[in-house]
């Protein structure tokens, strides 16, 4: 998708959103290679799995509404992931061709206003796009590391207690 002869902000052309959805196999290609499909399948099948299995804890714990809301609120995250992951792998080519067509349109005029304007939208939609990658990286880590951390303090103050994990997967 990218020219070697294309401008800086030609490269920057959906810098974070092609890094993200490279990250689980979903950048649009015209033609997907097998380790690409296979990232996508490995992406589907754990987001998948999560889905199931913190949706079925919810309904197990019905009896108990904290427990139940704390499983269904990631759980039905992770569902609309999976659905959104299948739209985008059934119809990679049209996105694929949506995205080129965006490109051309970006680039089709070349007078210095346009350009000035183009590389001021594509550094602010850059910037917001880092944000959100950024932001629901840093919650994901540290959602994942507190439990460790509550462990390492009660240990380090011989606190007894159990290792809760963060995910409530039945």
């Amino acid at each position: 998708m990218l020219n070697s002869h294309e401008s800086a902000i030609g490269q920057s052309f959906y810098k974070i959103p092609r890094l993200s959805g490279r990250i689980v196999g979903i950048w649009p290609e015209y033609d997907r290679s097998w380790a690409t499909n296979l990232i996508c399948a490995f992406s589907f099948f754990v987001i998948l799995v999560g889905a199931c299995g913190e949706n079925l804890y919810g309904i197990a714990n019905l009896d108990n509404l904290i427990r139940a809301l704390e499983a269904f609120c990631p759980g039905s995250t992770k569902a609309v992931c999976v659905l959104k992951l299948s739209i985008f792998v059934i119809n990679h080519r049209e996105w694929f061709k949506l995205v080129e067509r965006l490109r051309v349109i970006l680039y089709s005029s070349r007078s210095y206003e346009a350009q000035k304007t183009l590389v001021g939208k594509s550094t602010i939609a850059n910037r917001l796009s880092l944000l959100l990658v950024s932001s629901g990286s840093i919650t994901n880590m540290a959602f994942n590391i507190q439990p460790l951390i509550m462990r390492l303090y009660r240990w380090a103050y011989e606190i007894p207690g159990q290792l809760d994990l963060p995910f409530n997967i039945m």
